[in-house]
């Protein structure tokens, strides 16, 4: 069964790099990491908060705990977490990242985007924070931030299906079929399940000209998808 995803409900995720200390508290770092990149957001908070009894000062720990509790969406305390790391340490930039997904994660968008740009222009680079902007600014309409912003992302990983079709979706909806069509054919390639870059796709190409891919692209969206009005106003336009 295809996957339907949303451009607007990106998961908030910050990839947090692994931190490193001596021994048993490496194995734990490592651990912790592992489980948030598994998705185990209960299981990395409890083992955090265990080596946080221990190392109460341990400003990294802080961020690990933060980064779970995005996980769990407990948007409140994670931001919490960040704000007691830049008390300490306000140039500990990674925690600007925190605070924009937390927000983000809110619905406060004009927050999450002050925070963003802090995290950016104290150094961070990730590839979620990039995305998370363009989503922000496509919500105000700014398509090309957007796109600015999309681009980064996928400079920064190549093999980001929803970078490429948060692209293809931004030059789709500012009617640049064309500029569109390989950004949403790389997010195929990457995701083949993917019915919102199919949708646009097969959009972007009826506009562009190319009926046939557009029809076949639209019946597939349909296939799985039997409510898809964007697939069926395809096929509709495609007989006129």
């Amino acid at each position: 069964m295809k996957t339907k995803l949303c451009l607007l409900t990106l998961t908030v995720f910050l990839a947090l790099p692994v931190f490193h200390a001596r021994g048993e508290t490496l194995d734990l770092y490592k651990q912790i990491n592992r489980d948030s990149r598994a998705g185990k957001f209960g299981e990395a908070l409890k083992k955090t908060e265990m080596l946080l009894t221990e190392k109460p000062d341990d400003l990294k720990l802080h961020l690990l705990k933060a980064k779970a509790l995005l996980g769990l969406q407990q948007w409140a305390s994670a931001m919490a977490e960040a704000r007691l790391v830049l008390e300490k340490d306000a140039n500990f930039s990674t925690a600007y990242a925190v605070l924009g997904q937390a927000y983000f994660g809110k619905g406060d968008y004009k927050q999450a985007l002050r925070y963003f740009e802090e995290a950016e222009h104290a150094g961070v680079d990730f590839p979620r924070v990039y995305l998370d902007m363009a989503v922000i600014y496509a919500y105000g309409k700014d398509y090309e931030s957007a796109i600015r912003e999309a681009k980064k992302a996928v400079a920064k990983n190549p093999n980001s299906a929803e970078g490429y079709y948060a692209l293809g979706r931004f030059y789709a909806e500012t009617d640049r079929y064309q500029e569109a069509i390989p950004y949403l054919e790389r997010a195929l390639d990457l995701n083949p399940d993917d019915l919102k870059a199919m949708e646009f796709l097969a959009l972007s190409y009826l506009q562009a000209g190319n009926k046939n891919r557009a029809r076949d692209l639209a019946k597939e969206v349909l296939e799985d998808d039997p409510k898809s009005d964007m697939a069926a106003i395809v096929l509709k336009d495609n007989t006129k």
